[in-house]
C-alpha cells in the first residue's frame, strides 16, 4: 500500500508514459474501450464475435484477448466483471486497466458506487507509473477528473490527460475536451472542447461524439444545431455506446430536430430497457405518458415508471411520487407521493430533492421545516444542480423565509442558467427586460439570457423572445 501513495504523490513528473509498441495491444484496448465502458454493453452475438476474432487474427495478437469467450454472460454481451477475473495479471498493464474499470466504473464511467474505487485507482496508477502505459494515465485522470477514489483534482486530471496523449494515446488526448468544456481544472474554453473533442469523435471514439453531440444541443460554444447533435449521438450508438443511444433517444423523443422521430425514440428506449437501462424504461414511461409519437397510454406509463423505480433509479421514484401528488394516476395518494419523492431524494434525484423541500416548505403533508428546506435547495445548488439553484434564487426573492434581497438572489438565478435550468435564464431575461429585480434595463442582456431560456425548454422564455422580435427591441 505504501508503494501505492508514493505513486500518488509522484504522478505530476512529465515523462512517464510511452507509446505502446505492442499492435495487438493497441487493437485490443480500443476494442475493449468500446465493449466495456460505454454504458450498458450493447455490442453482442455474432458481432461481438467477429470483432473480438478480427483482433485476435492480425499477425501479433494481444493474446489474453482471444479468451473473449470467457467473460460474455448469458446473453453473449461482454461482462467486465468476469473480464477482470480472466485476464487478471499483477503485471500486464492492460489487465490492470480492466481491473481498474471493473471495480471504480459503473456503467462506464468513474462512481463511488463502484466495488473498490481506491482499488481501481491503484490499479491505474501502477498501469500509469509502473508500466508507463498511456491509457492507465488516461483513466486515472478520469477518476481525477470525477473525484473518485481521490479527491476531484481537475489540474492532475490535465496532467495525466497530457501524459496519456503523449503516449499517442487517442483517449486521453480527447478526454482533455471534457476538462475544457466543463472548466474542470482549466478555464472553460468551449473553442479547446471542440477541437479536442471533434478529433476524438473522427477518430472513433464515442464517448467523444456524445460530449460532442451536447456542445451541438445546447449551443456551447457552437451554434446550436439539433441535427448536428443527433449525428453526432448517432455515431455514437452505431458504436454500440449505450449513453451514446440514450442521449439519441431523448433528443428524438424532444421532436424538436428536423431529423427527429419519436418512433425511432421508442424504438432505442425499449432495446435499453431490455438491456437493463432504467433511465431508459423511465424514457419509455414519458413518452407513453405524454403520447409521443403514440397514443398516450397513462397504464403503460406508470409500469414502466414502476419498474424503473422499483430497480432504485431515483428520477422514476420522484415522477411516480408527484402523479400521486398532483392526482396524475387513478388512486392517487398525496402520502404514497410524499415517500417515493423521499425515495428518489434519497437515491440521488436532486429534482425528488427540490419537491420534497417544497413539501417541507409548504407543511401540509409533512411537519414544516423551512431551514431543512432551504437545506436542501442550498446544497443541491453547490453540487451544481440547476433547479436547486433557481429555489434559493426564488426565496431571496420572494422574502417569505429569508430577508428579500435581490442582489442575493441574482447569482443564484445566473448559477441556474449557467446550468442550463432554462426557468433561471427566463427569470434573469425578464429582470434586464424590465429593469427590474436588482438590474439595470439593457435589452441585449435580456435577448441572451431569454434565447437561453428558450433553447434550454423554458416556453415562456421562449414566448417572451417572440414579443421580443415583434416589438422589434
Amino acid at each position: 500500500m505504501q508503494w501505492v501513495l508514493s505513486l500518488l504523490f509522484s504522478i505530476p513528473t512529465a515523462e512517464a508514459a510511452w507509446p505502446d509498441a505492442s499492435v495487438g495491444r493497441i487493437a485490443a484496448v480500443a476494442l475493449f474501450r468500446e465493449d466495456m465502458i460505454v454504458g450498458y454493453p450493447m455490442l453482442a452475438g455474432d458481432e461481438r464475435l467477429a470483432k473480438y476474432k478480427a483482433i485476435c487474427d492480425i499477425e501479433k495478437p494481444f493474446y489474453p484477448a482471444c479468451k473473449y469467450k470467457k467473460w460474455a454472460d448469458k446473453n453473449g454481451r461482454t461482462d467486465v466483471q468476469l473480464a477482470a477475473q480472466v485476464l487478471s495479471s499483477k503485471n500486464e498493464p492492460l489487465a490492470n486497466v480492466v481491473a481498474g474499470w471493473a471495480k471504480g466504473f459503473v456503467n462506464g464511467e468513474p462512481s463511488n458506487d463502484a466495488i473498490s474505487p481506491k482499488r481501481a485507482v491503484e490499479h491505474f496508477t501502477f498501469a500509469c507509473k509502473k508500466k508507463a502505459y498511456g491509457p492507465g494515465c488516461a483513466h486515472l485522470g478520469e477518476m481525477y477528473a470525477a473525484g473518485v477514489g481521490v479527491a476531484k483534482d481537475g489540474k492532475m486530471a490535465m496532467k495525466l490527460y497530457e501524459e496519456a496523449c503523449k503516449a499517442k494515446d487517442a483517449y486521453g488526448c480527447a478526454k482533455r475536451g471534457d476538462l475544457y468544456l466543463e472548466g474542470n481544472g482549466v478555464k472553460k474554453d468551449y473553442q479547446q472542447a471542440f477541437v479536442h473533442l471533434s478529433k476524438g469523435c473522427q477518430q472513433g471514439l464515442s464517448k467523444a461524439c456524445i460530449s460532442l453531440g451536447y456542445m451541438h444541443e445546447y449551443g456551447q460554444g457552437v451554434p446550436l444545431d439539433l441535427d448536428k447533435a443527433l449525428d453526432s449521438y448517432s455515431r455514437a450508438c452505431e458504436s454500440k455506446n449505450g449513453m451514446g443511444c440514450y442521449r439519441l433517444a431523448e433528443l428524438h423523443m424532444s421532436n424538436k430536430a428536423a431529423k427527429s422521430s419519436p418512433p425511432v425514440a421508442m424504438g432505442l428506449f425499449s432495446n435499453l430497457c431490455e438491456l437493463g437501462d432504467h433511465r431508459s424504461c423511465y424514457g419509455l414511461g414519458r413518452i407513453f405518458e405524454q403520447g409521443i409519437g403514440t397514443k398516450p397510454n397513462p397504464d403503460l406509463a406508470i409500469q414502466k415508471f414502476s419498474q424503473s423505480c422499483d430497480a432504485n433509479y431515483a428520477p422514476a421514484c420522484s415522477h411516480l411520487g408527484e402523479l400521486h401528488l398532483n392526482d396524475g394516476l387513478i388512486g392517487a395518494d398525496p402520502n404514497i407521493g410524499l415517500g417515493l419523492v423521499q425515495q428518489g431524494c434519497n437515491n440521488g434525484d436532486i429534482h425528488g430533492c427540490v419537491v420534497f423541500a417544497q413539501l417541507l416548505e409548504a407543511g401540509e403533508l409533512i411537519e414544516k421545516d423551512v431551514k431543512k428546506a432551504l437545506g436542501y435547495y442550498e446544497q443541491g445548488c453547490e453540487i451544481d444542480e440547476g433547479e436547486a439553484c433557481h429555489a434559493m434564487g426564488r426565496a431571496y426573492d420572494l422574502g417569505e423565509h429569508l430577508n428579500k434581497d435581490y442582489e442575493k438572489a441574482l447569482p443564484f438565478y445566473q448559477k441556474g442558467c449557467e446550468l442550463m435550468y432554462g426557468k433561471s435564464c427566463g427569470n434573469l431575461g425578464q429582470r434586464y427586460l424590465q429593469g427590474k429585480g436588482g438590474v439595470i434595463k439593457n435589452s441585449q442582456e435580456a435577448l441572451r439570457y431569454l434565447t437561453d431560456g428558450c433553447n434550454y425548454n423554458h416556453e415562456m422564455s421562449c414566448a417572451a423572445l417572440g414579443d421580443f422580435y415583434s416589438e422589434g427591441k
